[in-house]
């Protein structure tokens, strides 16, 4: 009677520090991944982009077509503010099938900078390594990333698709490691708009679109655009795509920025193998 009794007190005593505990210690928090500000820009001019929250992400996606065989890169990326610029993504091909018709070397390339204040018109500008014909581009700020590696690191990332000509663009295989990630899809195309007419391309099922940049003072064309999806748990093989048929040649990126979410709080050790994180129960194999 009296071992009874020892351990109904002792799972009282268990159970009153388990709800005191989760009173008095930090909780798990998650940031909320939002799109802050977005601008576009056409050919030869630079996206000026206000935010309103600091420490964003700020992200650009430029697709230019050079009018002839050769393929035009970036070389690098200043903006008004003195940010710092990093490439994360470049795709290209010299047959890529544009507006007008003819084929030619089209490029399609993401670059990142971390903004820690927030920005006002502040002009991004991409120098490209040679003579090109065209270019478009998208300029945007993710806040609530991960502002020291704000990509997912899954081997997936970032995954390319494209095509000569035609069809739906979409690109397969997207995996992520982090649970809680905002998905990115960015086309570049040598066309004006999903119908040569300066329409932009509907987002694809569960995406938003973030910006367009049409591009049709030129002599062909070009097109830009983003859209993007919150996720709150580990993809495996998604697809992103738009949401209608392109009428020329196309290319695809599909990637993940991470949030900035962090278990804070020790982590107790109770008996039983019964362990808290910031108040909150763990199974004993975590």
């Amino acid at each position: 009677m009296t071992t009874d009794r020892k351990k109904i007190s002792s799972r009282g005593v268990c159970v009153t520090l388990l709800i005191a505990l989760s009173f008095f210690l930090p909780q798990i928090t998650y940031a909320t991944l939002t799109i802050d500000g977005h601008a576009n820009a056409d050919a030869g001019n630079s996206p000026s982009l206000t935010t309103s929250q600091t420490n964003d992400i700020i992200v650009l996606d430029v697709a230019n077509e050079s009018g002839s065989a050769s393929i035009i890169t970036i070389s690098n990326v200043t903006d008004t503010a003195g940010l710092h610029w990093y490439k994360r993504s470049a795709t290209s091909s010299a047959i890529i099938q544009g507006y007008g018709g003819g084929a030619f070397g089209t490029d399609s390339e993401v670059w990142w900078a971390l903004a820690s204040s927030k920005l006002t018109n502040d002009s991004i500008t991409p120098t490209f390594s040679g003579t090109y014909d065209c270019d478009a581009s998208v300029a945007f700020g993710v806040n609530g990333a991960n502002t020291t590696s704000p990509w997912d690191t899954n081997a997936s990332l970032p995954q390319y698709a494209q095509a000569i000509s035609g069809g739906t663009p979409s690109v397969s295989n997207i995996s992520t490691t982090n649970v809680n990630a905002m998905l990115l899809g960015f086309l570049g195309t040598a066309d004006y708009g999903d119908d040569e007419g300066g329409t932009s391309y509907p987002a694809g099922s569960s995406y938003s679109v973030i910006d367009t940049g049409l591009a049709p003072n030129c002599g062909f064309a070009a097109t830009a655009e983003a859209e993007y999806r919150v996720v709150s748990s580990a993809q495996s093989g998604a697809t992103i795509a738009f949401g209608h048929t392109a009428p020329t040649g196309w290319f695809m990126t599909g990637d993940a920025i991470i949030d900035a979410s962090q278990p804070s709080g020790r982590i107790i050790r109770l008996r039983g193998g019964v362990r808290l994180r910031g108040g909150v129960r763990l199974s004993p194999g975590h």
